[in-house]
C-alpha cells in the first residue's frame, strides 16, 4: 500500500529512511557514533545507591535519543521534535540532580502532584469497586501523609542543572513549533500555491531543513547528558570518543552556519 494510502504505515517509507539518511549523512553519522559512546558507557555505570536514579534518568534519555532518531529517519518530524524535548527534561533533571541532591526531593513532590491530579480526576462513581477502594485507599494515605505535590518548573530545572541556553535556544522552540499544537506547529500540515491549498502529510510534507534541525537539538541534548554521565567513570576511550563526538558537533554546526551566511 502507498503512503497517500497508508501514511507512515506503508511498507514504502522504508526507500525515505534511505533518502533521509543519505541527505543527511553527517548528522546521521553522528548520531550514530554518539549513540554507540552512550550504550558503551551504559554497560560502565556502577549500580550504587546514591548513582540509582541518575543511571535511570540516563536510561530514559538514552532510550529518547533512540527514538527521535528512528522518528527523524523516517521523516516523522514533528513527533521527533516533540521526543527530542522530552530527551531535554530528562537532561534538566539528570543536571540538577548532579548540581543539587536536594532536587530529589522536588522530583518526588513532581510525582505525588502527577498522581494526586490524575486519582482527584478519576470519576470515583464510574469506576469498578475495586479500582474504586484502591483510589479511596491512596487519596487517604495521602491525605494522612500530609505530602504536598508540586509541579516542576522546567526553566527553574533547567536553571539548576547548569543549563539555561540549552534550555532557551532548543526547548523553548521545541515547545512551539512542535510538541504543543499551536499555528506554528500546524504550518507543516499544509502548503499555499498561489490561491489554492495544499494538504502535506507523510515525509513528503518536510522543508529542506527539518531532518537536520531536528537531528541538531537531539545530538545537542544526548552530548550534554552522555557528558555528564561520562563523568561518573574514568574509561580513557569513552573520554576519546567522546570528545570527537563533541568536535565533530562543533564542526557542522560551523558548517550549516557557514552555509546559511552564504
Amino acid at each position: 500500500m502507498s503512503i497517500e494510502e497508508k501514511g507512515f504505515l506503508s511498507l514504502e517509507i522504508a526507500a525515505y529512511v534511505d533518502k533521509h539518511r543519505a541527505e543527511n549523512r553527517a548528522w546521521f553519522s553522528l548520531a550514530t557514533d554518539l549513540n554507540s559512546v552512550a550504550q558503551q558507557l551504559l554497560l560502565e555505570i556502577p549500580l550504587d545507591d546514591e548513582a540509582f536514579p541518575s543511571v535511570l534518568l540516563f536510561v530514559r534519555g538514552l532510550s529518547s535519543f533512540q527514538a527521535a532518531i528512528l522518528l527523524s529517519e523516517r521523516g516523522l518530524i514533528q513527533d521527533a521534535r516533540t521526543i527530542t524535548r522530552s530527551c531535554l527534561e530528562t537532561l534538566f533533571c539528570f543536571g540538577a540532580l548532579r548540581n543539587d541532591s536536594g532536587f530529589l526531593e522536588q522530583f518526588e513532590k513532581h510525582d505525588v502532584y502527577g498522581k494526586s491530579t490524575f486519582a482527584n480526576a478519576l470519576p470515583a462513581g464510574k469506576l469498578e469497586p475495586d479500582v474504586a477502594e484502591i483510589l479511596s485507599q491512596f487519596l487517604k494515605g495521602l491525605a494522612r501523609s500530609g505530602e504536598k505535590g508540586e509541579r516542576l518548573r522546567w526553566d527553574r530545572v533547567a536553571d539548576l542543572a547548569g543549563l539555561k541556553d540549552i534550555y532557551g535556544v532548543y526547548y523553548r522552540g521545541l515547545s512551539l513549533d512542535a510538541a504543543h499544537p499551536s499555528p506554528t506547529a500546524l504550518k507543516c500540515y499544509y502548503k499555499i500555491n498561489g490561491s489554492n491549498v495544499e494538504l502535506r502529510w507523510g515525509p513528503k510534507a518536510l522543508d529542506e531543513k527539518d531532518i537536520e534541525e531536528t537531528l541538531i537539538a537531539s545530538c545537542a541534548a544526548c552530548l550534554q547528558l552522555v557528558a555528564l554521565m561520562a563523568e561518573r567513570v574514568e574509561h580513557p576511550e569513552i573520554t576519546v570518543r567522546l570528545r570527537q563526538c563533541f568536535e565533530e558537533f562543533k564542526r557542522l554546526i560551523e558548517v550549516e552556519t557557514v552555509a546559511d551566511l552564504a
